[in-house]
């Protein structure tokens, strides 16, 4: 027995890494639902969409690294149970493993809509690979794209397609692109960037049915809440994800938005342990659990678990980071903003470079920074002080002094 790592993501894949860092001389067996060797997904929606990265550019670490590190891929293989009480995962192929340690890593899944047309050929979601090699090879014969869901893999793929001259509408149920993980000031600044480039942004609308061109079944129009119509030969699904917390259910764990973990990724279960985009994990920083979406968060909770698992006591305390990419601009996040009351701004929107910070009371708690990246390399490691705001409102002193 040893240690079975469920997943093969950014976080299974780390795992893997900071195990052996960490001395951990047992077996260790990752078990990746996808045919794919682990690779990275943010560039699904912006350079491999645009065909400005190759498949094999995406991988995380080559299939050497596996065989040099003793690893036991099982490739597009999927878990269907696990059972805590005897230590063990049963596969859908029927083979069984045994663990001392089992990590889940089992990421998240897109929100899948049911309605009239939601099956028709032309329509599509974006998490692998795999979909994104369907939207390229459809994007090969498409006019018009329409996008579901401003947030930002939606308007990343809407940027990439405008960028490829296409015709490009976005729909967001919503009143502002971005509500659920940006402050109306930010929601306001990429809902300009997007129809200054040509993007049709419409909110407060959602869709009702798509409709296939005559004699066909493949996506011609969709119909708006509004009765609008669009013309539309591609459709990308993107209003949101969940994460996967179907096989920690079945096994008894508790999970509520994710699967419960504590600072140590340990779970509500002996010998179980979970990491990246499915858990919920407690923040000292905002006082509250909370579920990311990001890489760092992935990697940051991949070391935690390396090293517990090498008898080597650690916990998460890194800050919540992400970025997104629009165009030629950048935005980098740190912390989380929802949980400030109070906004700071450095620089100048206008000229595309800029940084918002978010306060609560007198203490710093989020930054976004666009084409700042001075500004958050500060912010990363002032999120969580007493920061004086005027200091940052004056882009003539240099943040370093603060640090």
């Amino acid at each position: 027995m040893g240690v079975v790592i469920v997943g093969g993501g950014h976080a299974g894949s780390q795992a893997v890494a900071e195990l052996r860092r960490n001395g951990y001389e047992g077996t260790i067996d990752l078990v990746c639902g996808e045919a794919s060797l682990p690779y990275e997904r943010p560039p699904l929606s912006k350079e491999f969409l645009a065909g400005r990265l190759s498949s094999e550019r995406l991988l995380l670490r080559p299939a050497s690294f596996y065989d040099q590190q003793s690893v036991n891929l099982h490739l597009g293989v999927r878990i269907s149970k696990a059972l805590p009480s005897r230590q063990v995962v049963e596969c859908a192929n029927g083979r069984r493993l045994s663990y001392d340690s089992l990590v889940l890593a089992t990421g998240s899944s897109p929100i899948r809509l049911s309605f009239e047309g939601s099956d028709l050929e032309g329509v599509h979601y974006l998490r692998t690979i795999d979909d994104a090699c369907a939207i390229k090879s459809d994007l090969g014969n498409a006019k018009r794209v329409l996008i579901v869901g401003g947030g930002y893999i939606g308007l990343e793929v809407a940027a990439s397609c405008r960028s490829m001259g296409l015709e490009v509408t976005v729909l967001e149920l919503q009143d502002r692109l971005l509500s659920r993980v940006a402050t109306p000031f930010m929601s306001e600044f990429f809902r300009e960037l997007h129809v200054n480039r040509g993007i049709r942004v419409l909110c407060g609308m959602g869709l009702t049915r798509l409709e296939p061109a005559k004699g066909t079944r493949s996506v011609a129009k969709a119909i708006d809440t509004n009765g609008g119509v669009h013309l539309a030969d591609l459709v990308v699904l993107g209003i949101g994800v969940r994460p996967q917390t179907g096989l920690a259910e079945s096994a008894g764990l508790e999970c509520n938005n994710g699967v419960l973990v504590d600072r140590n990724c340990r779970t509500s279960a002996d010998h179980i342990w979970a990491i990246g985009d499915c858990t919920n994990f407690p923040s000292d920083l905002y006082g509250a659990r909370v579920r990311l979406e990001s890489v760092p968060n992935a990697m940051e909770q991949a070391r935690v678990l390396g090293r517990n698992l090498a008898g080597i006591d650690a916990s998460s305390q890194a800050t919540p980071c992400f970025w997104s990419d629009h165009f030629e601009h950048k935005l980098q996040t740190v912390g989380l903003s929802r949980f400030g009351d109070e906004e700071v701004l450095r620089g100048c929107p206008a000229r595309g470079s800029f940084c918002l910070f978010h306060f609560s009371g007198s203490t710093l708690v989020a930054a976004d920074a666009v084409n700042s990246r001075r500004e958050f390399l500060a912010a990363r490691r002032l999120v969580g002080r007493q920061v004086p705001k005027g200091v940052l409102e004056n882009p003539s002193i240099d943040l370093a002094s603060l640090i």
